[in-house]
Order: C-alpha cells, then structure tokens, then sequence
C-alpha cells in the first residue's frame, strides 16, 4: 500500500471532520497506556504507523457534550494487517464484482388496438345510478311529508 501525500491526508481530515458534523458529532482521541489518557488530534493519528504500545482510545460526543459511544482499538488490533487487507480488498474490488448477466425489464404489453379505437381504463363511477337513487330518496322522502301532513290536518 502506498504512503498518503499531506494533500491527502488533508483531505481525510476534511471528510471526517464535514462528516461528524452532518451528525452533530465530535470526536476526541486518546493513546492510553496503564490507565493514562495522552490526548491526540486527527492529524497526528492519521499519520501513525503504529501505536508504540499504547491503546487507542475514541470519544464519540453530541455537539452538546454528552458523551456517546466510547471504544479501544488495541496496539494488537493498531498494529494488525487489517488496515492492510482492507486496502488490497478495496484495490481488487472492481476484479471481485463482476456481473454476469443483466436482467432487463420485461417490454411493456402493446395494447390491442390503435390509439384511435383504444379502449379506456374502466375508471368511471357509477354516478347515474347514484344520482337516480338520491332523487327517488328526495321524492319518496316528500311523499312521506306530504302524507303525515294530510293526515294531521283530518
């Protein structure tokens, strides 16, 4: 794996820091060592290449300062070659994926006839039939007024 320019580094930073700021978030760093905390800044951790037996240490807090989520990344795990396997994985990642074959879609089904005789969606209501209902209510409905009416007035 090849060395980070500063530029590069630079730009890490930047992307982490614009990062934890979209989530309202703050990260400090420590290297601890027999219960000591020996603060750290992001600059300097980016440019580690081991830990010198120490423990890292990571904060994470709301913007607020309430403390969140704290973890250790051990000198064990710190000076692993994960870091390195995750590099070679991320560099032959374009090899691993290949597609085999690509599903299309379905084309859609041509309708049975020309747009000038198509046949409409049935989407219509029944509003006629509706309509004649609510009037038969109105008349039956007056017929009974009119009735109770006549027969008050014997």
């Amino acid at each position: 794996m090849t060395e980070l320019s500063p530029a590069q580094i630079a730009e890490i930073a930047d992307v982490w820091t614009d990062l934890l700021s979209a989530f309202q978030l703050e990260a400090k760093f420590y290297l601890t060592k027999n219960g000591e905390k020996k603060p750290l800044s992001l600059s300097t951790l980016l440019t580690m290449k081991s830990a010198n037996g120490c423990d890292l240490l990571v904060e994470i807090y709301s913007t607020e300062g309430e403390l969140l989520a704290d973890f250790v990344v051990t000198e064990e795990m710190f000076a692993s070659d994960i870091f390195d396997e995750i590099g070679e994985d991320l560099q032959n990642g374009g090899q691993a994926a290949k597609i085999e074959k690509v599903v299309k879609p379905a084309p859609p089904k041509p309708l049975k006839r020309t747009e000038s005789g198509a046949k409409l969606p049935k989407t219509a209501s029944p509003y006629t039939a509706y309509m004649l209902f609510g009037l038969t209510l109105i008349g039956a409905g007056a017929f009974l007024v009119r009735f109770c009416q006549g027969a008050e007035a014997k």
